[in-house]
C-alpha cells in the first residue's frame, strides 16, 4: 500500500481557515450548553462547582470567534471568497 491511498483530500488554506470558524461556532454552542448545565446543577449559583470555569471558557471562545470571524469576513469580501453558513 502506498502513502497516497490513505491520505485525505488536500484542503487549501481558505477551506482550513473557514473550518476553524465552523469549529469555533460548534465549540461555542457546546460551551453554552455546558454552562447552562453547570448552572442548573448549582441551583443557579454563579459560584457553584465548575460555573466560573465554564463561563471563562465560553467568553474565551466568544472573543476568539468574534475576532476571527471579523478578519475572515474582511478577507472574503476583498477576495470574493465564500464564507461558511
Amino acid at each position: 500500500m502506498t502513502d497516497t491511498q490513505n491520505k485525505e483530500p488536500q484542503m487549501d488554506a481558505w477551506a482550513m481557515a473557514t473550518s476553524i470558524l465552523v469549529g469555533l461556532t460548534k465549540a461555542e454552542a457546546t460551551a453554552k450548553a455546558e454552562l447552562a448545565q453547570r448552572r442548573a446543577n448549582a441551583n443557579q449559583n454563579p459560584f457553584g462547582a465548575g460555573v466560573t470555569q465554564a463561563l471563562n471558557l465560553l467568553r474565551t471562545l466568544q472573543d476568539a470567534k468574534q475576532s476571527y470571524e471579523h478578519d475572515l469576513r474582511q478577507i472574503a469580501r476583498s477576495s470574493r471568497l465564500p464564507m461558511p453558513e
